[in-house]
């Protein structure tokens, strides 16, 4: 983004001296003096305002967002990291420290005592971190896949968690030692929702190969797939 508005304003640099010239050949009456007077003028006010690049750089777009148990926070993840705001004043309470380049999901425990968070580098790793309600800090980080996770689901108990990741698999975690346990794959492309059903053993999960499919948590076995849809 820097180098975008640097790039503009050198830009504008340019354009503003030509005026400048353009101005001096119509207006030679005026005299040299005032004329390299102005220009050195109009170099000030640029250097001036490319100074203060961030002043102007778009922020990153809002990537996954999750409401605090107690309805009294909401946690916004993005590029430049996570952090929590008040809710509806969505004033910045804290940031939570993230080494995730790219948040896809947030989502809290049914206990609400945890938040996960969902994300990693594109095409080399997939992870998760788990935080603690009470610390900024990742209690654990865990890994398991070879590509983004877009999408994680808590069990009903608050014992674990399943992932799905753009590399095709979805990944069975249990919160006690933060391991990743059972593979499932049979998506054809890569997997971006997850959902566990209340029966607790229950799974769904949704991809880019514009498939549905229903697993047995307790055994990753395939047991439907609804393959009707034209687009993911």
């Amino acid at each position: 983004v820097r180098d975008v508005a640097v790039f503009e304003c050198r830009t504008s640099m340019m354009i503003g001296l030509v005026n400048g010239c353009n101005s001096d050949r119509k207006h030679r009456h005026r005299g040299t003096r005032a004329s390299r007077a102005d220009r050195s003028f109009l170099l000030g006010v640029l250097f001036v305002l490319c100074s203060f690049p961030a002043a102007i750089a778009a922020k990153p777009p809002v990537t996954a967002v999750a409401f605090r148990p107690d309805g009294k926070a909401v946690v916004v993840g993005s590029q430049a990291g996570i952090e929590v705001r008040s809710w509806p004043e969505l004033k910045r309470v804290r940031a939570l420290n993230t080494e995730l380049q790219n948040v896809h999901d947030l989502v809290f425990s049914p206990d609400g005592k945890w938040l996960l968070a969902a994300g990693g580098e594109p095409g080399e790793t997939g992870r998760v971190e788990v935080f603690s309600l009470v610390r900024a800090k990742p209690q654990a980080t865990v890994g398991g896949h070879d590509d983004v996770v877009y999408g994680v689901a808590w069990r009903g108990d608050s014992s674990g968690w399943v992932t799905a990741s753009l590399d095709r698999s979805l990944r069975v975690f249990d919160r006690a030692n933060s391991k990743p346990g059972r593979k499932i794959t049979g998506h054809s492309k890569g997997v971006k929702a997850v959902g566990i059903l209340p029966d607790g053993n229950t799974l769904v999960s949704g991809g880019n190969d514009n498939s549905l499919r229903v697993w047995s948590l307790k055994t990753g076995k395939l047991i439907r797939s609804f393959n009707n849809h034209t687009k993911p």
